[in-house]
């Protein structure tokens, strides 16, 4: 009964080793047998082990865009002693912004509201050593997309002259509409600055570069380096001047990683 039950350990344990691709050594060592990976083609395999196997190179690709898109953030903040009268106030500051956005030309579909806060504002009395109710701050904030990049800086300066001291504007970002074109641009790039890099170490290792048998890719982007802009007041006159708006260039990137067997 005991030999019998030691057969069956031992045949269990070799089942276990064969499923995980394993097997022993003399001496109890443990080692990971390879396995066959196919590619494609029935009567050729590529053989893993815990090891990296073949020709592993990495390749980077960019394009630059000229932005045709600028993403404004604006939007209005008031504080009044009591929030009926802060939201008034606030409602008819961004119905003036909305109305310079629409008479620029901007259509509804691309102005989102971003944000809207009501919120109490407590200050310190020392006296009574206990905060003390104020007032009360309402925040309305959208974003903008402006389609004419060149009449962003005009739109900034007509958002602020509408709204006044409560005006905010967070920041601005610049993009473009079609971005697939410039990742498309960068990916070829990359693949055969992978492709070249490979060859060479084929060459300079003296061997053949096998079957391409692994690819991955990722993505990066860049955005435009952005200066604080504000209105500038003319020298001679001291009247404002357009706001001065510079999108610059995107930089998209992409990168892949390839394996090639040896031949």
């Amino acid at each position: 009964m005991k030999r019998i039950s030691l057969i069956a350990v031992s045949l269990l344990a070799v089942m276990i080793l064969t499923a995980t691709g394993c097997t022993v050594r003399s001496g109890g060592e443990t080692a990971t047998m390879p396995y066959v990976a196919a590619t494609g083609d029935a009567q050729q395999g590529v053989i893993f082990s815990q090891q990296q196997v073949g020709i592993w190179v990495n390749g980077d690709g960019k394009a630059t865009a000229t932005p045709d898109i600028a993403v404004i953030s604006a939007g209005v903040e008031v504080e009044k002693p009591a929030v009926d009268e802060a939201q008034k106030e606030a409602a008819n500051a961004m119905d003036a912004i909305m109305k310079v956005l629409t008479g620029k030309g901007i259509d509804k579909k691309d102005i989102q509201t971003q944000q809207y806060m009501i919120y109490p504002v407590w200050n310190w009395n020392p006296k009574l050593e206990k905060q003390e109710l104020t007032g009360y701050r309402v925040t309305n904030m959208i974003t903008a997309k402006i389609r004419k990049i060149e009449i962003t800086g005009s739109v900034i300066d007509e958002i602020a002259n509408a709204a006044g001291d409560v005006v905010r504007i967070n920041n601005i970002n610049f993009t473009v509409d079609d971005p697939d074109q410039y990742y498309k641009e960068a990916r070829d790039e990359a693949v055969k600055n992978a492709q070249e890099m490979a060859q060479q170490m084929a060459d300079a290792a003296g061997v053949k570069l096998g079957a391409l048998i692994y690819m991955s890719s990722s993505t990066g982007y860049v955005p435009v380096m952005r200066e604080a802009y504000a209105l500038k007041a003319d020298m001679a006159g001291g009247a404002p001047v357009e706001t001065p708006i510079s999108p610059g260039e995107l930089e998209y990137t992409v990168s892949v990683q390839m394996v090639y067997g040896m031949k």
